[in-house]
């Protein structure tokens, strides 16, 4: 089935949102993605022996990698809250917990929540174009259609870390 791209959205839990307006729970969207990738993988271990003439596998530990790419405004932009979530949680070295889904505008669905931990952030600059910022996430296990539960002090939030 055909999915537009442009409504796959990544949200984060925000200790310090309110539940209201837009959102109404306390995932807020990370404001202006430009490109979301999600990827999935597993590792291979060879487990073949001297008796066989071709190699075999059995599979090892999974790993769930998501990017996310913005325009980058200056820190003080409500849209840009989310992206503060993501850069206290580096900051402080503190986990996230992320929501992937399909946004209309007004409601999600085929949602999917991960724990993350943020790997890199990545601003970019350039001469005569929009500023862009570049974030990558690594998963702590796998992705899940039920939330998970959060204990706000293990977390970051927009305005508190």
């Amino acid at each position: 089935m055909g999915m537009n791209g442009r409504s796959v959205l990544i949200f984060v839990y925000d200790k310090d949102h309110d539940g209201e307006g837009q959102f109404t729970d306390k995932y807020i969207l990370v404001g202006e993605q430009t490109s979301l990738s999600q990827e999935q993988s597993v590792n291979l271990v060879e487990a073949g022996h001297k008796t066989v003439a071709n190699q075999q596998y059995v599979y090892g530990k999974g790993e769930a990698t998501l990017s996310i790419e913005a325009l980058a405004f200056t820190p003080t932009d409500k849209d840009q809250k989310g992206l503060l979530v993501l850069q206290n949680s580096y900051k402080n070295r503190k986990k996230a917990y992320v929501k992937r889904a399909v946004f209309d505008g007004t409601s999600t669905s085929d949602v999917e929540y991960a724990e993350v931990v943020v790997e890199s952030i990545s601003f970019e600059y350039p001469d005569d174009d929009v500023s862009t910022v570049s974030v990558e996430l690594k998963a702590n296990g796998t992705f899940a259609t039920e939330p998970p539960t959060i204990v706000d002090s293990e977390v970051s939030g927009s305005v508190t870390d």
